[in-house]
């Protein structure tokens, strides 16, 4: 292999070094939840490639998301997903407490940053609606949420380039009072920090090319850089 060959793998190994290790793997993954096994519980903790969604109860009251609320635990469904229940509401479902008025929530939340790509409902009608609490500033915490979101008739909503639909909290409310049905799915796609090679071992491949490659140049000007004067 002659220098400038050398040189060029070198600038190209740098340069595609470089680039992979900005990309990430975008990896889909998809939690069924109505193959839960569990009748009632306080958190239940599905893991799918490497990547954990733990799902708890919880309500919203006074402006704030309170999670693992007593004596308002999830509701599990074999064939149906997973739901709220409380001993004010014994619809196995989301939707606000009768005498509280404080309403249900169930908490998603992943152990690393993802993008939330589609929910999929089941036991719903046409005119159920629900809400998405997210976090806005990244510190874990839910602190807003959408307006009456609508699934569609086969029971899903996709959330696709929706820029609040990333972190790694969530949050499931049906819209009003009415609203019931069951979380039958999550689906999120993930970016996880993978950089096989980092970008400071990149680099130095890079700028060695290129030195190579402008000594190669010089060489061939200058022949006597490289052979004894006779």
């Amino acid at each position: 292999m002659t220098v400038l060959n050398v040189c060029r793998s070198l600038i190209a190994a740098g340069t595609f070094l470089t680039v992979f290790s900005f990309a990430g793997i975008s990896q889909a993954i998809t939690y069924p939840l109505d193959e839960i096994t569990i009748s009632r519980f306080s958190e239940y903790s599905p893991k799918r490639d490497g990547v954990r969604l733990y799902v708890n109860p919880g309500v919203y009251e006074n402006g704030t998301y309170i999670m693992n609320r007593p004596r308002t635990p999830a509701t599990g469904n074999l064939s149906l997903g997973v739901g709220m229940s409380s001993d004010f509401h014994d619809a196995d479902d989301l939707g606000r407490s009768d005498v509280t008025q404080q309403a249900e929530i169930l908490f998603l939340r992943f152990d690393t940053n993802v993008a939330l790509t589609s929910l999929s409902f089941s036991n719903l009608d046409s005119s159920e609606q629900f809400i998405l609490a997210y976090d806005t500033n990244g510190d874990g915490v839910l602190d807003t949420n959408t307006m009456g979101l609508s699934a569609s008739a086969s029971g899903d909503y996709d959330f696709s380039g929706e820029a609040y639909a990333n972190g790694t909290i969530f949050g499931i409310l049906a819209a009003t009072a009415l609203d019931a049905f069951y979380l039958s799915s999550v689906s999120v796609s993930e970016a996880p920090p993978i950089s096989a090679v980092p970008l400071p071992g990149a680099l130095p491949l890079y700028a060695l090319g290129v030195g190579l490659l402008g000594l190669a140049g010089l060489r061939r000007k200058h022949p006597f850089w490289h052979s004894k004067k006779q």
